[in-house]
């Protein structure tokens, strides 16, 4: 049985990984059934049924998406809302109704829709009913070196559609009664708590430990617990549940003992196993039961089954049967990578239970807590690019600080909630007094700086160094187990080629409607512009850009040029200031977040030349004054040995015509950024025909307001033999200008995954 679950979980990852078609599912289904009835060969079955298991959940999938004929058009929904609001954003998650709303059927909608509401009148709760006129698209993400996977996050959460509430009278949300009255349990829960606790930090916490609500945890939050690698502690997964579980065995336990005065009686411990099952399976419940919750409440439960058959509770076989069980429930879930992390950690405490232990507790308590630091490490490096320094101290602080004071009196106040409301405010408030000195520590220690790779890590270096760590983890008598070292050093490995004196490379990040390009030389790094900041909060530079120029191993610029004021092009900028070192700002801009930073000016005929490529400001001149903003751009030309590029903000058709008169030569260029995103008041005809691309790149949002690039520009692009490349689509987009010519690479189609299909 170990061999055939074993075989299943191979199966369905590979299933996910390879993606079969229908016709290769139902083959792979009949091969099994092949197999299944002939002996000798039922290890092989359970391998094609994990495939064939793997490949119907991705045709379920692909069904539940948004239809391309529906996007972006109005649309009529009605449904519940399903999760907490996301964090410091208008957006939610609505389970939409099978029925009829309005004498509209929506059965050719996803189930799932996760919405963006910007002038609510208020902002929906967990449980509320909701009809609104929106517009929207398949889930569609950002795609750079070092950012996050939102298809898959989309996929794994079974959200078919992402999009916005537009502006309609009728639109609404109100509570209802609903069949699903855990929901209104959890958000009456998390009211209680904003009533019973005065500081909202505080409060933040405690709602996300009680009921997973995290909407009120702030971004500094969140870069809190990940620079100090306890952003566990606020996530319901394993440890709380456990814990609950563990809290409530005892507590059964010694209640029961007394009654029985004997407490190794069996009723008394299998009445203790059994409750504390069904504690771990309450919790998860009132948590939202999420993946990692979900996962943690059938390890428990098989952990009990175990014991009460008197086998050992924490085992192979119990990490083995909670898989396989959650990959029948949903393999969809084996896309999470903090499944992944979770049952990481359970395997190396399975491994510790099993190794010979000897010592006092606190010296096993010790022992384990430095076992999993190390084991957990380069996992975490390999999914989220760094390690931070300070996380195994902060842990060895923080995590018994929770688990042995705050977690209990939250949860001792959700019991009392409803027949003791004073207990539960007086619970809830002590919780929170104990939270905020370790909150308070936590946010010094974030200041300590991390590890953070050189580069952004490639799918064959995650395999090498995953093999090293199997290779490490063999018994001392094995030979060769220093190879494994070997192995790990595989992480660091370049997979970029070098830049030789006179050539540059050119990497146009995919930041929505707005513009962050990347120009490095041999040594040295400039980003033109920097990003959007949207209205929902938050902005490019800090979400996408900082990121991505530490996956590509950049962790200082030399240069950081604002090519004007519009926040699609500055949103950025002070967030990339307070993160990274910039040697010089260049700029001519006048807004509140750049004036506490010295700038100089962005005038021609500025220039100067690194590692063999020069670069110049064409534009605006010192004398230059223009009406529009758009055009008091900075224009920057890049000239390498080997080709130019032209970087050309949003400047429009009086600056093109300008430049052509005055500095023609200067603007004729291989590669070109598109000005202003491909809209229809810039690249004129003269315009190109002096610069006479080869390939032009625009940085467009996908299905933008403002429908841009318009398919004139384009097709004036395509007449002069360009190609045309617009990060809606390719994601980011990297072009190395070397001897050997153009050197093109996207982003999005170097990544494997079905769920990342290019878009049309």
């Amino acid at each position: 049985m170990r061999l055939a679950g074993l075989l299943f979980i191979i199966g369905s990852l590979g299933g996910l990984v390879l993606a079969p078609s229908h016709a290769a599912t139902l083959l792979s289904l009949a091969a099994a059934l092949g197999a299944l009835l002939k002996r000798g060969t039922r290890a092989l079955s359970a391998l094609l049924i994990g495939v064939t298991w793997a490949g119907f959940a991705i045709d379920g999938a692909e069904r539940t998406l948004l239809s391309a004929a529906q996007e972006d058009d109005a649309q009529l929904i009605a449904g519940r809302v399903a999760a907490f609001p996301m964090p410091g954003a208008a957006g939610f998650v609505l389970e939409l109704d099978d029925s009829v709303a309005r004498g509209r059927p929506l059965r050719s909608l996803p189930k799932r829709v996760s919405v963006a509401w910007r002038d609510a009148p208020r902002a929906p709760r967990l449980g509320d009913w909701c009809e609104l006129h929106v517009r929207l698209q398949r889930p569609h993400g950002y795609a750079n070196p070092g950012g996050g996977d939102v298809e898959r996050s989309a996929v794994v959460r079974h959200v078919g559609a992402t999009g916005y509430v537009i502006a309609h009278p009728a639109n609404q949300c109100a509570r209802i009664a609903t069949r699903r009255e855990i929901d209104g349990l959890r958000a009456w829960l998390a009211r209680r708590i904003d009533a019973a606790v005065v500081d909202s930090d505080a409060a933040a916490a405690i709602k996300a430990l009680a009921v997973d609500d995290r909407s009120a945890l702030t971004r500094a939050d969140w870069d809190t617990m990940r620079r100090t690698g306890t952003a566990h502690l606020l996530a319901i997964s394993g440890l709380q549940i456990t814990l609950a579980a563990g809290w409530c065995f005892a507590l059964c336990r010694w209640v029961l003992g007394l009654v029985w005065s004997r407490r190794q009686d069996y009723l008394v411990l299998r009445a203790a196993w059994l409750m504390s099952a069904a504690a771990a399976w309450g919790y998860t419940l009132v948590a939202g039961a999420g993946v990692p919750s979900v996962r943690a409440a059938v390890m428990v439960g098989f952990a009990a089954g175990a014991a009460l058959q008197g086998r050992r509770a924490l085992s192979w076989d119990t990490l083995l049967a909670s898989l396989v069980a959650l990959t029948v429930w949903d393999p969809l879930c084996l896309l999470g990578s903090g499944l992944w992390l979770s049952f990481a950690a359970v395997a190396v405490l399975v491994m510790l239970s099993n190794a010979r232990r000897c010592g006092s507790p606190l010296r096993l308590a010790w022992r384990t807590h430095v076992v999993l630091a190390i084991a957990m490490a380069p996992l975490t490096a390999l999914l989220f690019g760094e390690v931070p320094w300070c996380a195994p101290l902060a842990n060895l602080i923080a995590v018994p600080w929770s688990n042995v004071f705050v977690v209990p009196l939250v949860l001792a106040g959700m019991l009392c909630a409803g027949w003791a409301p004073m207990a539960a405010t007086l619970l809830w408030d002590c919780a929170a007094r104990l939270w905020s000195p370790l909150s308070a520590l936590l946010k010094w220690m974030a200041a300590t700086p991390t590890l953070s790779l050189p580069q952004e890590v490639s799918l064959v270096s995650m395999v090498l160094a995953s093999a090293g760590l199997l290779v490490l983890a063999l018994p001392r008598a094995v030979p060769g187990r220093a190879l494994g070292a070997l192995l790990l050093v595989a992480v660091l490995l370049p997979h970029e080629a070098a830049l030789r004196s006179g050539e540059f490379r050119v990497t146009l990040f995919d930041v929505g409607q707005g513009l962050a390009v990347l120009v490095r030389t041999a040594h040295h790094a400039l980003l033109y512009d920097s990003g959007p900041r949207w209205w929902a909060g938050g902005d490019a530079g800090a979400s996408i850009v900082v990121p991505a120029l530490r996956a590509l191993g950049i962790r200082q610029l030399d240069q950081l040029l604002i090519s004007h004021a519009d926040l699609d092009h500055a949103g950025g900028a002070a967030s990339i200031l307070a993160r990274l070192p910039v040697a010089t700002l260049l700029t001519n801009t006048r807004i509140a977040a750049l004036r506490a930073t010295p700038a100089q000016p962005c005038h021609a005929p500025l220039h100067w030349q690194v590692d063999g490529v020069s670069f110049e400001i064409l534009h605006p001149t010192v004398a230059t004054h223009h009406a529009s903003r758009n055009d008091g751009s900075c224009v920057l030309a890049v000239r390498g040995v080997y080709g130019r590029a032209l970087l050309t903000g949003d400047i429009e058709i009086a600056v093109e015509r300008e430049l052509v008169q005055r500095v023609p030569a200067a603007l004729v260029a291989e590669l070109v950024v598109v000005p202003h995103h491909g809209s229809a008041t810039s690249s004129s005809p003269e315009f190109l025909r002096a610069v006479q691309p080869r390939l032009a790149l625009i940085g467009a949002g996908l299905n933008n307001r403002y429908h841009l690039p318009q398919a004139s520009v384009v097709a004036r692009y395509h007449a002069l033999g360009a190609v045309v490349m617009n990060s809606a689509q390719q994601g980011a987009v990297s072009i190395d200008v070397v001897g050997e010519g153009l050197r093109v690479s996207a982003y999005r189609a170097a990544q494997w995954g079905w769920w990342r299909k290019p878009r049309p």
